[in-house]
């Protein structure tokens, strides 16, 4: 790759002559070999200056966009084409166990961004990826070169064409010309979810055309029992067209809309890259499309602290303070189903929790924290779990209520080992986030329970003497009836909730 590289660019004279070379190659690598020609490029060895000045700026360009991803290495994918316009991405080739997720780009040949950054904000250990090119010109609506002629033909083959058979769970995404057609296809060979971003009409003219009749049709489950397909259509907050094909289409099939918003900036037609260069892709993916259970209804994205449609809230607070995989999730279950909300926690559509966590973890700033906390009642695992957010959150909502889950140290370790050494393995950036949390510079049982058991100590000996912490031990048993008579509230008329539980315990 290098070397083409060099053979590529040898012969640039101009600015626009390098551009085009350059999004050429953002279409078609991986993560490794940008990795490799990052590392390779020397702009200063170039004797013509528009050539070395342009180089500089791809690579900070894509540099700043690869290293939204939060990962020290770059993704193992390698590539191998299925068709002339279809390419699988993986790692290894038995599907086993793992998540095929089936992208449809639009008129740029992209995923709204360039394909080394959208490849590495999965995982090679648990996702492979088919990328489908938009045909040019007549787009989808016609079928696909080399694959089948007319759009439900296309379909058919598509089904046939990929290993649909050997994932756990396939899914679609698709961008701007591309989005209704990967939510045709996710409904028409039954995959588990689809995403949208900047999805047009279905009763588009050109589809009547080319199709004989409007694409709601295909849209539609064909099954009336079977339940619907998780669909979430995203737009940005600007893009007003988007919006209101969303809105249509939501009153044709069941659908999740999410607004991107980014405060001071427009959010148009892309809305992907700005959820990408806020670090909230993956939490959007994994929330809409990669986790087991369907996606909430009527969310709204926003890409850093808090969403607009929030208002800041008076009163006291709910906050579980205990370590990840002790039960946290659950607890922010139980928060729901009393009705305390809105909760703060990692898949909140509404809290960016990598950017807050690393704001405390990597800056010791806790006001970006404080600041998001006026926009929600209750809270669960990072940032509002770390070092003394916490007491911050106490001094200011006087009369707040704080819950320490616990687990047997064994127990929790094994929980934590499997999730960080199995789980996901290959998610590095998921590894660093405990070490910086725990302040411990290895997956180690020792340090890890010491860190733990310390933490816990902290709180106890910071409420001592006071009746405002509750301390539960959910898998020995601690449910409902604890829970609410320390909160003063009735025993709701459901089953204790137990969320992401692995093994005997919750977590």
């Amino acid at each position: 790759m290098i070397a083409f590289y060099r053979r590529l660019t040898r012969d640039c004279a101009t600015v626009n002559q390098l551009n085009r070379v350059h999004i050429a190659l953002e279409n078609r690598i991986t993560p490794l070999e940008w990795s490799a020609l990052a590392a390779a490029i020397n702009p200063a060895s170039s004797v013509i200056e528009a050539v070395r000045e342009g180089q500089a700026r791809w690579l900070q360009t894509m540099g700043a966009m690869f290293a939204k991803a939060g990962k020290a290495e770059a993704e193992p994918y390698r590539a191998r084409r299925l068709a002339r316009h279809i390419k699988w991405f993986g790692a290894q080739l038995t599907p086993a166990a793992r998540t095929l997720v089936v992208c449809f780009t639009g008129q740029a040949q992209r995923m709204m961004s360039p394909l080394p950054v959208f490849l590495q904000h999965f995982s090679a250990v648990t996702e492979d990826v088919v990328v489908i090119n938009y045909p040019k010109g007549l787009g989808f609506r016609y079928g696909l070169q080399g694959v089948a002629e007319g759009f439900e033909n296309f379909l058919d083959a598509l089904g046939a064409l990929l290993p649909l058979a050997g994932y756990e769970r396939v899914v679609a995404i698709g961008v701007s010309g591309g989005a209704l057609p990967a939510i045709a296809a996710a409904q028409r060979l039954g995959f588990d979810a689809a995403a949208g971003f900047g999805a047009g009409y279905a009763e588009d003219p050109r589809w009547i055309e080319a199709l004989g009749f409007s694409l709601e049709r295909l849209l539609r489950p064909t099954d009336d029992q079977a339940p619907p397909l998780p669909v979430t259509l995203v737009y940005g907050a600007e893009a007003t067209v988007d919006k209101d094909a969303a809105a249509r289409l939501a009153q044709v099939i069941p659908v999740n809309q999410a607004e991107v918003f980014i405060p001071g900036k427009p959010v148009g037609h892309n809305a992907l890259y700005p959820l990408l260069m806020t670090r909230q892709l993956r939490p959007f993916l994994e929330d809409s499309l990669l986790a087991p259970r369907p996606p909430r209804l009527a969310r709204s994205v926003a890409p850093h602290a808090y969403a607009r449609t929030l208002t800041p809230l008076e009163g006291p607070r709910f906050v579980c303070v205990g370590f990840n995989k002790t039960g946290t999730t659950t607890l922010g279950r139980c928060f729901e189903a009393l009705g305390i909300g809105p909760v703060a926690e990692p898949r909140s559509p509404h809290v960016n929790y990598l950017a807050l966590s690393d704001d405390v973890l990597k800056r010791s700033d806790v006001a970006p924290v404080l600041d998001a906390a006026r926009y929600f009642r209750a809270f669960q695992d990072r940032p509002w779990n770390v070092g003394d957010v916490y007491q911050k959150l106490d001094q200011l909502y006087p009369d707040s209520r704080f819950i320490l889950t616990e687990r047997e140290p064994e127990s929790w370790w094994r929980s934590v080992e499997q999730w960080l050494g199995a789980t996901h393995r290959g998610d590095r950036g998921r590894l660093a986030r405990y070490l910086d949390h725990l302040k411990v510079d290895a997956l180690d049982k020792n340090k890890f329970i010491d860190a733990y058991l310390a933490h816990s100590d902290r709180i106890k000996a910071y409420f001592a003497g006071r009746t405002n912490l509750l301390v539960m031990d959910l898998a020995a048993g601690d449910g409902w009836k604890k829970l609410c008579e320390f909160l003063e509230m009735p025993v709701p008329d459901q089953p204790f909730p137990h969320a992401n539980r692995q093994e005997k315990g919750a977590s």
